[in-house]
């Protein structure tokens, strides 16, 4: 039977989470599972109804409380699951399904960042940079301790004829745990004995190949790439010792993903007249670089490298005009006082935007002020419908982030800040 939001569903596993798993979750899960995916979690964790194990609620309850549609709950349930977060169990009824939503435990830092999938994963979409740093904050100091190891092995200490009398030892059945079953799930295959014969003439071994199987299992996925695909880009990136260029492989996969995403883009040649309305005339008369290198200036700061090459990437893809691409550097960076941009923050806004067909600033600034609106009748109805209970906050996403009202004073410096702008272009063009 197909999922509808009035089918009932009731929530298992575990209750609470130790430091080590929320650190784990809001610092490498998030960036993957993404902002509303993380909330979904932390919901169906603290869902009141879970005292009692046989009391189900409908789905409709959940969506109410988290301002979501059906469609984005699934979507967001299935990141979950991908990740090993949550299992979805279907009960087929009489007359319709119930479902039951079993929460595991998100795997430490320590065991997250030893896992060549995840790891390469979560760099990807980071970026190498981020990640080191991301990764030297987590682990352990490792400094090693000086002076000479004289510590005793096990088999300094013991004889080999102390186990000829012990019976053999029956192996456990160790359960799989979430993250290990949705791994495999759904695995691409690769034909290895084809790969090693197509590539053992540039002395590549099967061991070298078996050693990269992440790797190569990863772009296959990733980039919907077959294996003849695959045995062509090693051929074309192989090292001296005969060792495959993981980087370089990578490397021209993201281009290549990048190259399909781009439009070819038409120069402005037209200015645009002025509308006296001070940001929109900045937003129409600067390149974004230019437009965010103002904004920083003012505040004392500098554009990041990485948020160079995400600039680039957002106006490589030419789904938003520069303008409008200036009003989303304007949203984040002063409305909502972000200090820097990731660049998966950058383009989930980009998206959405995109897919709501925005084309000038002034539809950018009347979205924003619409969604704010949605935002706030929202919580004002769940308010109003959980009187005398506790509210459940969460964390929000760019989208459902309330733009801080602006005061006199502050709106004084901003209209300060856009003059400066404007005079600063002036003495330029001068």
């Amino acid at each position: 039977m197909s999922f509808n939001i009035h089918q009932k569903f009731k929530v298992v596993g575990i209750e609470n989470l130790t430091l080590k798993n929320l650190t784990s979750l809001s610092n490498l899960y998030l960036p993957l599972i993404g902002i509303e995916a993380f909330t979904v979690y932390m919901a169906l964790m603290h869902q009141p109804q879970r005292s009692n194990k046989d009391v189900t609620i409908t789905h409709v309850e959940l969506l109410n409380q988290l301002n979501l549609s059906g469609p984005r709950l699934i979507q967001a349930r299935e990141k979950l699951e991908g990740y090993g977060l949550i299992r979805t169990f279907e009960q087929v009824l009489t007359l319709e399904s119930q479902w039951v939503y079993e929460i595991n435990q998100p795997i430490d830092a320590e065991n997250f960042l030893s896992d060549k999938l995840l790891v390469k994963l979560l760099s990807s979409y980071l970026g190498d940079d981020q990640f080191e740093i991301l990764k030297t904050s987590l682990l352990p100091d490792s400094a090693e301790i000086e002076g000479n190891n004289v510590s005793k092995g096990l088999f300094d200490i013991i004889r080999e004829d102390n186990f000829d009398q012990i019976e053999p030892v029956k192996p456990i059945n160790k359960r799989s745990t979430a993250w290990d079953e949705a791994r495999q799930k759904d695995q691409p295959i690769i034909d290895f004995d084809l790969m090693f014969e197509m590539l053992k003439v540039y002395g590549v071994s099967r061991m070298t190949l078996l050693k990269n199987k992440d790797n190569l299992m990863l772009f296959k996925k990733l980039y919907a790439i077959d294996d003849l695909k695959l045995i062509r880009l090693i051929q074309g990136h192989m090292l001296d010792d005969h060792q495959i260029d993981i980087k370089g492989i990578e490397n021209e996969l993201r281009q290549e993903f990048q190259q399909r995403q781009e439009v070819t883009i038409q120069p402005v040649t037209d200015v645009q007249p002025k509308t006296g309305n001070i940001l929109i005339d900045q937003a129409n008369q600067l390149s974004p670089l230019e437009f965010l290198k103002n904004i920083r200036e003012q505040r004392g700061g500098v554009v990041t490298a990485s948020e160079q090459y995400a600039i680039e990437q957002l106006i490589k893809y030419g789904r938003l005009p520069n303008p409008v691409i200036n009003i989303e550097l304007y949203t984040l960076s002063v409305l909502q006082d972000r200090k820097t941009l990731p660049k998966a923050i950058l383009e989930a806004t980009y998206s959405d935007w995109a897919q709501a067909n925005i084309k000038t600033p002034s539809e950018a600034i009347k979205y924003i002020q619409q969604r704010e609106k949605k935002i706030k009748q929202g919580q004002q109805n769940r308010t109003s419908s959980r009187a005398g209970q506790q509210k459940h906050e969460t964390k929000p996403d760019w989208d459902n982030q309330p733009i801080q009202e602006v005061s006199s004073a502050d709106q004084a410096k901003l209209d300060k800040m856009l003059a400066q702008m404007e005079a600063k272009r002036a003495i330029k063009k001068e």
